[in-house]
């Protein structure tokens, strides 16, 4: 509650003290834009401070063989996320966000940076906290991502949000983007001390055709690791975050190098829209084994009621409906299907291979509130089953 509070009225004084800069000559208006803002009347200044809160129900089984005395599949609820933040721009070319989640009782630091944009030649610079560049599904926010829970691929190997400092930019009317960074992998509060070498990670997407909102995507990855203590690990939930244990475990690797290639395709026509990712990631292991791991998922969706997916700059966005329900319309109704592949089996490494099949369907109510029903089955090769059935209520704000 303290930290909720001095959150608050951290936003309160900011607004107050830009409201007043001699620099605005003006006043910040609000406005409700999917969220609200705060902006002078030339745009200099742009406040943003809101929130998510996303409310998942599971009811869970799972085979025998896959139980024990200390895992118990069963019926749950959790708050998945419940984040507060504030962002937005200053002085035109100075861009943040503090973005903290609660859900779990303890506030952790999400995305944390500052960056410094409209530099000639390079775009864009960044340093904080946030996610490093790898992955489309990883990169498209937990707001419009098509299924409750991302692939186990992207569990497995995003390096996800990690403290560092990344250059980035665009081209070619946008269809072109590239981003490069250096990052320390770090804890959920932002931390890392010690001799810990730095680890590096590229992206470039682009898209080869577009026409209205038809469009083709293709991107790759790369990602060169240092493990911290010479120790890897990789390991994966069954896209149900309250199963009870991970499916896919390779356990510590005594290893000093990994690296990690993504590669990524999507493409939406209308309501259509296909999306699928590889990565493999290879371990130069201290025992000599070299153990390499891969996955990867492949998904198709499509809006009953004649919306397309949003994309820009590289990843998806917020779809909005033809008809808010309740006020002009009944909301937008997406049904997907996926299947995923992971398999961390290499090289003496027993670390399983899991299939799983997800069918979920979406209610968009409006831009900004939406459920989510999915329906996962798990397989853990020659070894068993696990199954659920989940639902989410999400609103952002």
């Amino acid at each position: 509650m303290r930290r909720k509070t001095l959150l608050v009225f951290s936003v309160s004084l900011l607004v107050m003290m830009i409201s007043n800069t001699a620099y605005a000559k003006t006043n910040l208006n609000p406005v409700f834009s999917h969220g609200l803002k705060f902006q002078s009347d030339d745009k200099a200044f742009k406040i943003g401070v809101g929130g998510r809160i996303m409310n998942d129900w599971a009811w869970l089984s799972a085979d025998s063989a896959l139980k024990d005395e200390k895992t118990v599949w069963k019926s749950g609820t959790e708050f998945r996320r419940a984040r507060l933040y504030i962002g937005g721009h200053i002085y035109s070319n100075i861009k943040f966000k503090a973005q903290f989640d609660f859900a779990g009782g303890k506030a952790k630091a999400k995305d944390l940076y500052i960056a410094l944009t409209k530099i000639p030649g390079i775009g864009m610079i960044k340093t904080g906290r946030f996610k490093q560049p790898f992955g489309l599904e990883e990169l498209t926010s937990s707001k419009y991502i098509t299924f409750i829970e991302r692939s186990m691929t992207m569990e497995a190997f995003a390096p996800s949000r990690q403290s560092g400092i990344m250059i980035g930019s665009t081209a070619w009317d946008k269809r072109l983007t590239w981003h490069v960074s250096t990052f320390r992998k770090t804890n959920g509060y932002g931390k890392d001390y010690g001799d810990n070498d730095m680890n590096y990670a590229i992206r470039v997407t682009v898209v080869p055709y577009k026409e209205d909102k038809n469009i083709i995507h293709l991107g790759v990855s790369y990602v060169a690791l240092k493990p911290n203590g010479d120790s890897y690990r990789s390991e994966s939930r069954p896209e149900m975050h309250l199963a009870p244990k991970r499916l896919a475990d390779t356990k510590s690797i005594s290893s000093d190098n990994v690296s990690l290639l993504g590669l990524e395709a999507a493409a939406v026509f209308g309501p259509f829209s296909a999306q699928a990712e590889y990565v493999k990631a290879d371990v130069s292991a201290l025992d000599g084994s070299d153990p390499s791991f891969s996955g990867y998922y492949a998904y198709v969706s499509y809006f009953l009621t004649g919306e397309s997916r949003h994309y820009k700059k590289g990843v998806f966005k917020r779809v909005s409906p033809k008809g808010n329900f309740g006020v002009d319309g009944a909301g937008a109704v997406e049904i997907a299907v996926r299947y995923s592949n992971l398999d961390l089996n290499d090289a003496g490494v027993k670390g399983n291979e899991v299939d799983t099949t997800t069918v979920g369907l979406n209610w968009h109510l409006n831009p900004n509130t939406r459920m989510m029903l999915n329906y996962i089955s798990a397989d853990q090769k020659n070894i068993g089953k696990a199954n659920a059935l989940m639902a989410r209520f999400q609103v952002d704000f």
